[in-house]
């Protein structure tokens, strides 16, 4: 949330627009509020997203040992049995994946998302497969309901 509210703060521009949209979700202001009239501007998501994008939760995505054969990434072979971590912050702001990877631009996730070729590109924020980060949705909830409100005052 803190780097939610950094980004917000240092691209005010960004900040309006979610104002705008939740004030005509709620035109009476924050007494109104209502997790069903907000849970579908996709723009607070974008947000979101693109906050855990540039500054992720967790740095890397843990320590894993390699399979006992060895395995091979991006032509790359690594012996088997060792002790190996993804850089999940670096992974996720490399210009091999994304464009303008350093730039907070939250419709990288909407209606800018094939412009700057989102689709493939790894973002891992919560981890991937059988290690995805069981509170995943508590936390998107947690930050969905602090975005909306905090930008409404």
């Amino acid at each position: 949330m803190a780097n939610v509210l950094l980004y917000l703060a240092k691209h005010f521009a960004v900040s309006t627009n979610p104002q705008s949209l939740l004030d005509e979700a709620m035109p009476s202001g924050s007494t109104e509020w209502d997790y069903n009239k907000i849970k579908t501007i996709s723009f607070i998501d974008e947000i979101i997203h693109e906050t855990l994008y540039l500054r992720t939760a967790v740095m890397t995505g843990g320590y894993r040992i390699t399979p006992a054969q060895g395995t091979q990434v991006d032509g790359v072979h690594f012996p088997g049995d060792m002790s190996a971590f993804v850089p999940v912050q670096a992974i996720q702001t490399d210009e091999r994946y994304y464009k303008q990877s350093r730039e907070f631009i939250p419709k990288r996730w909407g209606e800018r998302k094939q412009e700057l070729q989102v689709e493939d590109a790894p973002f891992m924020s919560f981890s991937l497969g059988p290690y995805n980060c069981l509170g995943k949705n508590l936390a998107l909830f947690s930050l969905r309901i602090s975005v909306s409100i905090l930008t409404q005052i």
